[in-house]
């Protein structure tokens, strides 16, 4: 928290049930990286929802990059907080591109 450059996301794992053996539920780990200090931080839910980073994140300042996950949006109106986009889903399609148009595919690549 004393960073001020967060990325975060959000990775679905498989729990164990406590109260059904052998039972799984899908839970999530939400992933915070401080890349300049080069910390990493995965703090569990249950869901996928807003009150996760919400709550965790209720003490940052700064600047956090997400992708376009829509419980981030939320960050928008933060006084405190700076949202910026992740480009890992905008690199992906270029890369998928590349078959089709190679030189228009790679020069954006560059340029990214």
């Amino acid at each position: 928290m004393e960073s001020d450059y967060l990325m975060a996301d959000e990775t679905p794992i498989k729990v164990l049930t406590e109260d059904k053996p052998g039972a799984s539920h899908k839970g999530y780990y939400w992933v915070y990286f401080a890349p300049l200090n080069n910390l990493v931080c995965f703090e569990y839910q249950k869901g996928r929802c807003r009150e996760g980073p919400v709550n965790f994140l209720k003490n940052f300042s700064g600047t956090l990059q997400t992708d376009g996950y829509n419980v981030y949006e939320y960050f928008e109106i933060v006084p405190y907080i700076t949202l910026l986009a992740c480009m890992a889903h905008a690199i992906r399609k270029f890369d998928e591109a590349l078959p089709n148009d190679p030189a228009l595919a790679g020069w954006m690549l560059g340029k990214i």
